[in-house]
């Protein structure tokens, strides 16, 4: 009888509408790390205000794995945030890692486009406001880390 119940409770704890705690943990923990480096660069370039971009809704493993693919590019296009494109670039492999393991479908990473460096600054500044916004929304709706 206590086997039955152990395995029982092994299986509800494995099982993927849970979610994987140590997963989502190392994901919320990349995208905190991510955001003190976005601080850190405000800082040192001494800008603090920022606009509020519009950012996709977050809706799941699916749809984050997405939205990080799209960010990576233009990241990219800008040495000067290669700490970012990095943080960036490792938080959607665990993503995507994580959602195949839950058996939510992946897209194939989007092709890189042609950016546009005719206002670096402006440009800059911009990509920062929505990986920082995009990040937050995450970070708010965690609980989307433990769906597709």
């Amino acid at each position: 009888m206590h086997v039955l119940l152990l395995c029982v409770c092994l299986f509800l704890a494995a099982s993927p509408s849970n979610g994987d705690p140590v997963r989502i943990r190392t994901i919320t923990s990349m995208a905190r790390i991510t955001l003190v480096h976005i601080n850190n660069l405000r800082t040192r370039w001494a800008q603090s205000t920022q606009t509020k971009p519009l950012t996709p809704s977050v809706e799941g493993l699916t749809g984050i794995c997405h939205y990080l693919g799209l960010l990576d590019p233009e990241l990219q296009s800008m040495e000067v945030l290669a700490q970012i494109q990095t943080d960036v670039f490792g938080l959607e492999r665990q993503v995507c890692s994580y959602a195949r393991t839950m058996n939510c479908p992946v897209q194939e990473r989007p092709t890189a486009g042609t950016a546009s460096i005719r206002f670096l600054v402006t440009q800059l500044y911009t990509i920062l406001d929505k990986v920082q916004s995009y990040l937050e929304e995450v970070l708010l709706h965690g609980d989307m880390l433990k769906v597709c």
